[in-house]
C-alpha cells in the first residue's frame, strides 16, 4: 500500500526522497507502511546495493541518523509549510545524530 504522504501529496513525496538521495550516497527514498489494524504506519527504507538493484531495509536497521534525517525532511516539506500555513517551522538540534556535512 503507497504511504499516505505519496498518495496525497506526491510532490512532497519526491522533494523528500531528493534531499535524502542528496545526503546519503545509496539512498532511493523512505517510505511509510500502513498497518491499518495497529493504526499507525513505519517507515521503510529503500537503498541502492552493490548490484544495482535496489533493496528495502526496515525501520530498526536504519540508522538513527537517517531517522532523523527523515524527521526533519518530513517536517520541512510538510504541504503546510510549503505553501505557508505553517508560517515557522522549529527543530531543536537538527545536527544531532546526522553527519557534520549532512547538517
Amino acid at each position: 500500500m503507497r504511504d499516505a504522504l505519496a498518495r496525497e501529496y506526491p510532490w512532497a513525496k519526491q522533494t523528500i526522497d531528493g534531499y535524502l538521495a542528496t545526503v546519503i550516497d545509496n539512498a532511493v527514498g523512505l517510505d511509510g507502511v500502513e498497518v491499518p489494524e495497529a493504526d499507525l504506519a513505519l517507515v521503510v527504507g529503500r537503498f541502492r546495493g552493490e548490484n544495482g538493484q535496489i533493496g528495502k531495509v526496515d525501520r530498526r536497521s536504519l540508522s538513527e541518523g537517517t531517522l532523523r534525517l527523515a524527521a526533519v525532511l518530513a517536517a520541512l516539506a510538510q504541504p503546510g509549510v510549503l505553501t505557508g500555513d505553517i508560517p515557522f517551522v522549529g527543530i531543536e538540534e537538527p545536527e544531532t545524530s546526522l553527519h557534520p556535512p549532512a547538517a
